[in-house]
């Protein structure tokens, strides 16, 4: 049998683990998942982790281009 690994970007993060990654407060974390706006997460019963790659897709997504003005 062979043994089964993840890569480093699926690795399942507890929220404090995702929160300190991104430079947030556990708590903010929390709120951002209540309020749908934070990273993709998953959810086992009442468990939640967040995927590596997701945090860093979450985190992308929300990069500014300094040069550009924002509407």
């Amino acid at each position: 049998m062979t043994p089964f690994t993840l890569s480093q970007d699926d690795r399942c993060l507890k929220t404090s683990e995702a929160a300190e990654y991104l430079g947030l407060s556990q708590k903010t974390l929390q709120m951002y998942r209540y309020d749908g706006i934070g990273p993709a997460f998953v959810r086992f019963g009442k468990t939640v982790r967040y995927r590596l790659s997701d945090i860093k897709a979450w985190r992308d997504s929300r990069l500014c281009n300094p040069g550009k003005k924002e509407n």
